[in-house]
């Protein structure tokens, strides 16, 4: 499956979210490696994180999250 997609689907989940508490930007390069792995879980720990990260900013200054991806040379 391709990441691109799945950042896409939980992106649109945390919309609401997002624009009451943090901005959210990604970095996703066009030309990804398909991902393996069970499509839900992936949205699930994704979601998590952008909700986590969204908590953990301060209410004061400038909030900004980044969801970035780039292959791993393995």
């Amino acid at each position: 499956m391709r990441l691109e997609d799945v950042v896409e689907d939980v992106l649109a989940l945390a919309a609401s979210e997002s624009r009451r508490s943090s901005p959210i930007r990604t970095e996703i390069p066009v030309a990804l490696p398909d991902v393996s792995g069970d499509r839900v879980e992936l949205q699930q720990v994704l979601l998590n994180l952008l909700v986590n990260g969204m908590d953990a900013m301060s209410p004061s200054g400038i909030r900004r999250l980044l969801v970035m991806s780039r292959p791993c040379d393995t």
